[in-house]
């Protein structure tokens, strides 16, 4: 099953689950925001006892946490030929990746998402420049010696934020391709988020479409340039059709920079008083509405802080609450095993000492039938020896009557010996 790192401290990692589990893990260099892949929670003290035992901190994390995590705060394009867009959480963390075009798709079927969700847009960034490295989009060469070029676009609710993370972005990819040995051009740039939609209603990204605009102001007459064609080209073959517009008009950005210097020299000659003309006061009302546009944006930003330090405040609340709550559940859940425990081991004794019982008794019936059996036995050889006994005394009784029944026989014969011995004389 999904679960999303939502907690990270002392070594440990308190993770929510697809399946609106609650459990604490190893961390093992995991980042607050990640989604990592894991079996089932079943075992782990915290499983859904910890969720109803801190149903309160569970709904601020929830509430707070996620909405923290998962909410677009800002925006990030990548642009070589791949064109690359990534959706960004307030904390920096790439909630989603997306290409603008065949070649974008292409390299993102190469490259692993769950590599680039839900990591820093650094590492994500990092990891886009390093496939588009491999692809081999840098190793191509120009006879006129044209570099490659990577342009990044960054555009968000805050814009001071937005531009201090294109410096970011810029130096975080420059130092990647001198790593890699490439020889490529990097611009990063900061657009505020109608650029953004202006450039999804084309189907590209607001990096691609800044370099075809600064391509437009190069060339001496922009209906030369085919919007929908260059905007399907590369960044490379835009840098050097921008170039040779350039070299063949020398005098590209002059008029821009008269126009910057006779304005301010304008405001300098002619300050503002009552003797005012109509288009200076509304000249000078559209300054003031420009400022009071930029403050109000200033205040919002400010709120914006705010209720991402609340929302912060809050999560680390809810997280200790949920930490309580997580060790209250995990002490029940230990106090229910060791209940358990015991409730077996005394289940174990009784059933030891029925088998005893069952077994003396049985070892008593045994005795008592040997001793049975012995006494049987014992009977039947007396009797056996008694019926020998008496049929040897009736043969001895019977042998002596015969032998008294032979001794008489033998005195009559002798009787009547000696009666015949005195007829004869």
């Amino acid at each position: 099953m999904k679960a999303v790192i939502v907690e990270i401290k002392d070594g440990v990692a308190a993770v929510l689950s697809d399946d609106g589990c609650v459990a604490t893990i190893q961390n093992s260099n995991y980042k607050i925001g990640q989604v990592i892949q894991m079996n089932s929670l079943k075992g782990r003290f915290t499983k859904k006892i910890a969720i109803f035992a801190a149903s309160a901190a569970a709904l601020v994390v929830l509430g707070a946490g996620s909405w923290a995590y998962a909410s677009p705060y800002s925006y990030v394009s990548l642009d070589v030929n791949p064109s690359i867009e990534y959706t960004l959480n307030r904390f920096n963390h790439v909630l989603e990746v997306n290409a603008v075009n065949d070649d974008g798709e292409e390299l993102l079927n190469d490259i692993n998402l769950d590599d680039l969700q839900y990591t820093s847009i650094e590492n994500a960034v990092t990891k886009t420049v390093e496939q588009i490295t491999d692809l081999g989009y840098f190793e191509e060469t120009s006879e006129d010696d044209t570099s490659a070029g990577i342009i990044i676009a960054t555009s968000g609710k805050n814009q001071e934020k937005s531009e201090e993370l294109a410096q970011e972005l810029q130096t975080v990819v420059e130092n990647k391709v001198e790593e890699n040995g490439a020889t490529v051009v990097v611009e990063a740039i900061s657009v505020d988020l109608k650029r953004v939609e202006q450039a999804k209603e084309l189907g590209v990204t607001p990096g691609k479409l800044n370099l075809v605009e600064q391509l437009q102001s190069a060339a001496a007459d922009s209906s030369e340039i085919d919007t929908e064609v260059w905007l399907n080209k590369s960044v490379k073959d835009i840098l050097k059709a921008t170039k040779e517009y350039r070299k063949a008009n020398p005098d590209f950005g002059k008029d821009e920079q008269e126009d910057q210097e006779t304005s301010s020299e304008d405001d300098f000659l002619y300050p503002i008083d009552d003797k005012t003309e109509p288009s200076q006061i509304v000249d000078n009302d559209d300054e003031k509405a420009k400022e009071t546009k930029e403050k109000d944006a200033e205040k919002l930003r400010e709120a914006e802080e705010k209720t991402a330090e609340k929302a912060k405040e809050a999560e680390e609340r809810a997280a200790e609450k949920l930490k309580e709550a997580e060790e209250k559940a995990a002490d029940k859940a230990k106090e229910a095993e060791e209940k358990a425990a015991e409730e077996r081991k005394e289940t174990e004794k009784k059933a030891a000492d029925k088998a005893k019982e069952a077994e003396k008794k049985a070892a008593e019936n045994r005795n008592e039938a040997a001793e049975k059996a012995a006494d049987k036995a014992k009977e039947a050889e007396e009797e056996a020896a008694w019926k020998t006994k008496d049929q040897t005394g009736k043969k001895t009784e019977k042998d002596s009557e015969m032998k008294e029944q032979s001794s008489q026989g033998n005195s009559q014969d002798h009787g009547n010996s000696d009666s015949k011995k005195g007829n004869k004389k």
